[in-house]
């Protein structure tokens, strides 16, 4: 945060005063001009990114169910590459952040060993996923081809800390399709 030299002098003599009122009545003054500085960041960050943090994304309420939402939008992602549709990737990038980040919380049942090896690749696609965003608003395909290679080896690393068809869906839970994407026109549910 930069002070002017005018506001510094003006706060060099409220404290001399030592005047509460005209402390009180500066201190707004510099929480206005801190607002302002916020409000211009998030119109810098662009209105899919504001859509996508006003929104909340579904998170199914097993293991199976969030691990399928997982492999879809990665599919997605991949969809999107081959497509050069870029503008769509961080809905699906954050998706996948978003919803491995909730499988940690249920899989309590996982060796400590396991449990930290979960929360190492979470670390690692909480990273990838800024990554392939920012590769994406660049129009960077090469890039996003890269950080979903990267992705798509965390994804099966962390598959592979569970036993054989703990991740897989019941034949009575319906697959459902990704909603991340939802082709950018404001219908998704993230």
């Amino acid at each position: 945060m930069k002070i002017t030299k005018h506001l510094r002098v003006q706060l060099a003599d409220l404290v001399r005063r030592s005047s509460l009122i005209a402390m009180a009545f500066l201190l707004v003054l510099l929480a206005g001009s801190l607002s302002s500085t916020a409000i211009g960041q998030e119109e810098k960050e662009g209105a899919g990114h504001k859509e996508m943090k006003e929104s909340k994304l579904e998170i199914p309420p097993t293991l199976p169910g969030i691990w399928t939402k997982v492999q879809d939008n990665q599919k997605e992602l991949h969809e999107v590459l081959a497509e050069n549709e870029l503008a769509h990737v961080h809905l699906l990038a954050f998706a996948i952040r978003d919803y491995v980040t909730a499988m940690q919380t249920k899989s309590k049942d996982l060796t400590k060993a396991k449990q930290d090896a979960m929360a190492k690749s979470i670390t690692r696609i909480v990273s990838l996923a800024k990554y392939l965003d920012e590769a994406g608003d660049k129009g960077d395909s090469a890039s996003v081809a890269t950080y979903l290679g990267k992705l798509d080896k965390e994804l099966g690393t962390i598959e592979a800390l569970y036993p054989a068809g703990t991740l897989k869906a019941k034949e009575t839970e319906v697959k459902p399709k990704s909603d991340a994407k939802a082709k950018h026109d404001g219908t998704h549910s993230y």
